[in-house]
């Protein structure tokens, strides 16, 4: 896995954060996804938890779904509580990460599976697809289910949305997570293993 980094998020008010999260025209409670809307994406998966914790009183949820169109059709996302919100502009995005009652990723497959750290790096209660490169993006700092798993998922979403130590403590794991794979910090290790293929080469020759 190649890795990828993120910057240290700015410092905003709770004013400009819920000004944004309104600009959004979102005004309930959410679980948030990040990420090209493609079929690799599972995006039914998340849908149909959704509609589980809603059918178990948590009536005012809502599924927000931030990215732009990738390849393919995906199916199964036309529904009330579903707000497809398209692109957004960063701030946008940032305050919803933010505000999230939850966020999920339930990729079948990801490269490396930016819009998870960049959750991490806020703080954010997470859940992911295992089987992909999230699974070492997130280490310890986020629930992890089977994908296509609904009834897994739902009960990550329900117990990241519930417990609330859960979410202080994977709060701290999660920013402690991302000052790891600071740009700064994947800059030097690709520099490092740069250094070593070098070195390696030199010897076979």
């Amino acid at each position: 896995m190649a890795l990828l980094g993120v910057d240290t998020p700015l410092v905003r008010t709770d004013a400009d954060i819920d000004a944004a999260v309104a600009k959004a025209g979102v005004d309930t409670r959410y679980v948030l996804t990040v990420g090209t809307i493609e079929p690799r994406k599972d995006l039914p998966t998340i849908v149909e938890a959704v509609d589980r914790l809603r059918s178990r009183g948590a009536s005012d949820l809502e599924l927000v779904v931030v990215g732009p169109p990738g390849w393919g059709r995906v199916e199964g996302i036309d529904r009330p509580f579903v707000r497809v919100l398209g692109e957004q502009p960063w701030p946008v995005v940032d305050a919803l990460i933010r505000r999230a009652s939850a966020c999920c990723i339930a990729s079948k497959y990801e490269g490396f599976g930016l819009p998870a750290l960049e959750a991490l790096a806020r703080g954010a209660a997470l859940a992911v697809a295992e089987g992909s490169a999230l699974d070492e993006v997130v280490g310890d700092a986020a629930l992890l289910f089977p994908p296509g798993d609904v009834e897994a998922c739902t009960a990550a979403l329900e117990r990241l949305i519930d417990d609330t130590e859960l979410r202080a403590v994977f709060a701290e794991r999660g920013r402690a997570r991302a000052q790891e794979l600071t740009w700064t910090n994947v800059a030097q290790a690709h520099a490092v293993a740069y250094a070593r293929a070098v070195q390696l080469r030199a010897r076979n020759r």
